[in-house]
Formats: C-alpha cells, structure tokens, sequence
C-alpha cells in the first residue's frame, strides 16, 4: 500500500501537542548567543516562523534537536518534554557571556500540530515540517483550543516515524552525530552560517568523510524505548533513535540508525531478541 495514500485519514486534522516543551532564550544578545551555539541560521529564522535545529557538543554530536521559532525576537526552542532539562543544561554553560536568559517555558504557549492551512489569526509562530502530509507545527496563546477536538501527541508522533522526522529523547542525547540521523536532508544543519560547538566535525564529515551509519525507517511487533541497541547476526549494528507509541498496520513505527550492510542482511533485532522490520521507501 502507498504511504502518502494510506496517510489520507490525518489530513485536515488537528492535533494536540501536549507532549512537547518549550525552552525559551530572550535577551538583547539571545541571537547571538544561539548563533554560535545551534547548528541552525538564526539570522533567517522570520517573526513568526522556525526552523529544525541541534545543538551539539564539542565533538558533533547531538545534545537536542528541536524546532526552533522567533516571536518577537524571543526564542523557543520546541522539543520532547523529557529533553528539555537536559537541552537548558547544556545551554546554560554558555550563556554567562551574553546577555541573554534561558528558562523553561513550557506552557506559555499551546503547542498543536495541523494537516490544513491554518486560518486561525492568534498564530503567534507557525513551522513547516518537512512532510508528504503538509504538517504544520503552531504556537498560540495558551487558552486556545481551535474550536474542535484535537487528535492525540501519539498520533503525531507516529506520523513523525512514518515519514522520517527524529527527534532526541533524553536517552539518546549526545550519542549520535547530525548524519546519523538525516539532519543535512532535513535542512537542520546549515553549511554556510559559520562557526557553532561541534560545527567543525560535522563539516568534516559532510565534505569530507563517508557516515558509517544512516537513517531507516522500521517497525516492531514491541513499543522499543530510543537508544535500545541493535545487533546482526550477532554483532553490533545500530540504534533505535525513536519509536512510536500507537500502532500503524499492527506495528509500532520507529526510525533506527545502522550501517548500510546489516540493513541489507534483513536480521537486524534488538539485544532481547525483538526483530526490526524495515519500511521499504513508498
């Protein structure tokens, strides 16, 4: 069955995003600050519009991964709730030298997500996945509700792993590089913006170097928690970077990180013995 066919049920729908946080940056020097920090250009990012993003360590590799938007020149970074403490950490080492303030927001702002062009005129910032379904990420003032039932942060989620979209939990923070988990195709890495943590070896292996691993997508007859570790035949594989909460066709969808040549051999499973079923490309 064709995926974008079978995905025709979550169009013109909205959802609600309970299950993400917000971490906000503000200050006269908060684009500054983030500018050396995140691998996204913040210098592009439009009031009232965003774009993927990572903060990385010194050696590349990803702390958080977020969608990053502008509301009158105050940040927030949108991510898993589970990951926000652990992001603002990170963050706050570097923030003593700009004038800027970090705090968790969560709350502030009422997190959904849409399949439809949204009409509703209290959009504070609106972000466009990068999706065969069109879907848009929305903030709004807290008390909205856009007058209908919303569909669950589950199903969200879900549509994420069916169409390729990651993102880092606490689990699996700073323990994968950018092109581990297809963040150059997800414009989540900008090669022009200049330095930034970690910037320096995530070039290197863009320009330079050939990624051991890549991005799959798959399925489980189990819910498997993100960074359960891989084998094949045996031997050392992968990760599971995330995994679904609700089902689709009787499975649980997931993104996982493995080299090309145990992909091939079809008998990739988990440590447990949970085998990894991959999803063709539609």
């Amino acid at each position: 069955m064709n995926l974008n066919h079978s995905l025709n049920a979550y169009k013109n729908r909205w959802f609600n995003l309970s299950g993400l946080g917000l971490l906000k940056v503000c200050g006269p020097e908060a684009s500054k600050f983030l500018q050396g920090q995140l691998s996204c250009d913040m210098t592009v990012i439009q009031p009232g519009r965003g774009l993927m993003g990572t903060h990385c360590n010194p050696q590349g590799r990803v702390i958080s991964l977020f969608y990053a938007a502008n509301i009158h020149n105050d940040f927030y970074l949108i991510m898993p709730l589970d990951l926000i403490s652990t992001a603002l950490s990170a963050l706050k080492k570097y923030a003593p030298f700009f004038k800027t303030q970090l705090q968790d927001a969560t709350g502030q702002y009422s997190i959904t997500g849409t399949t439809e062009p949204p009409q509703n005129p209290d959009i504070a910032a609106s972000i466009d996945l990068s999706s065969g379904l069109h879907r848009t990420i929305l903030l709004q003032p807290a008390d909205t509700t856009n007058g209908q039932d919303l569909s669950t942060y589950d199903e969200w989620h879900m549509l994420d792993m069916l169409e390729g979209i990651p993102f880092i939990h606490h689990e699996t923070s700073a323990k994968f590089l950018p092109h581990d988990l297809n963040l150059p195709k997800l414009n989540a890495i900008s090669f022009d913006k200049g330095c930034y943590t970690g910037q320096e070896i995530i070039a290197r292996m863009h320009y330079r170097g050939n990624p051991k691993k890549h991005l799959y997508r798959g399925s489980s007859a189990t819910r498997l928690t993100p960074g359960t570790l891989l084998t094949a035949e045996g031997n050392p594989s992968g990760a599971i970077i995330d995994c679904s909460q609700s089902m689709y066709n009787n499975l649980y969808p997931l993104l996982f990180t493995a080299n090309e040549a145990t992909v091939a051999s079809q008998q990739l499973q988990t440590e447990q013995g949970q085998f990894i079923q991959l999803q063709q490309s539609e």
